[in-house]
């Protein structure tokens, strides 16, 4: 048998073998993009009284149920899905329940829900303290969120966020989505896009000589079906997640979204 023979035999053959490799990371990346429930939260501080407002504290007293406080820290939350399933009010646990705190002796002055992708989310705060409080919603869609302005008197390192949903788990903390082209966006789109169509262009050509095994072609076509949709599919999904932002909605609460706890 002769080298050119051995080079179209399924185990020589270096289009199989590529298009097989292309294929496999497709279909992984396709795994990758199954039917995912996350959700994230961001949290942004700012010192409204403090030790960084010196200046000013010595003029401004405020007080909370009759006590007088010494800082004044002003958190905005942001919560959204950042799955692709939606999560409902009954995926939070009841012994777990999702909610927000500042431990170690602080209070809470102010809570509003300062935004919402849809009202019909209806986004409350329940089974509160001067230290916590709950938070509940109806449903939260994929790329969809909420907005609350927490004024509390702890640092912005005391505020927690907790909580435990089903199949969620607990939220975690990333920074807000915003959408930018990577050098591994356009390197993975240019793979999927380009050099599969290629070497599967190219395999097909090979497994069609004389010498081929029967297995090798059966083989070659599965992987190339399968892989070219994957990787399709797995291109889609990519450049509609890479320009896509999480919508928190407009700056027009309810009514009833926001909940006075100080004495000022």
């Amino acid at each position: 048998m002769d080298w050119q023979t051995r080079m179209t035999d399924w185990g020589f053959n270096p289009a199989f073998w590529i298009g097989t490799f292309i294929g496999v990371v497709g279909l992984a990346m396709a795994w990758k993009m199954r039917s995912v429930s996350r959700m994230a939260y961001y949290c942004r501080h700012s010192s409204i009284i403090g030790e960084e407002q010196t200046k000013y504290t010595s003029d401004l007293h405020v007080t909370f149920k009759g006590r007088e406080i010494e800082r004044a820290t002003l958190t905005q939350l942001y919560v959204w899905n950042d799955g692709n399933q939606t999560i409902r009010r009954e995926d939070i646990t009841k012994k777990k329940p999702l909610g927000f705190a500042v431990p170690g002796g602080q209070f809470l002055l102010r809570m509003t829900v300062a935004q919402m992708a849809d009202e019909a989310m209806d986004v409350t705060f329940t089974d509160g303290d001067e230290a916590s409080f709950n938070v509940e919603f109806e449903y939260i869609e994929p790329r969809q969120g909420f907005v609350c302005d927490i004024l509390h008197t702890g640092k912005p390192e005391d505020f927690e966020f907790f909580g435990t949903l089903i199949k969620v788990r607990e939220p975690v903390r990333k920074p807000l989505p915003i959408p930018k082209i990577s050098a591994q966006f356009i390197f993975s789109t240019i793979l999927l896009l380009v050099a599969y169509p290629l070497s599967s262009l190219e395999m097909i050509g090979i497994l069609n000589l004389p010498g081929t095994g029967p297995v090798a072609y059966i083989i070659g076509r599965v992987v190339l079906v399968g892989g070219m949709i994957a990787s399709l599919f797995t291109a889609y999904i990519m450049i509609k997640s890479q320009f896509a932002t999480v919508f928190f909605g407009g700056p027009s609460p309810p009514d009833n979204s926001v909940t006075e706890l100080a004495e000022q």
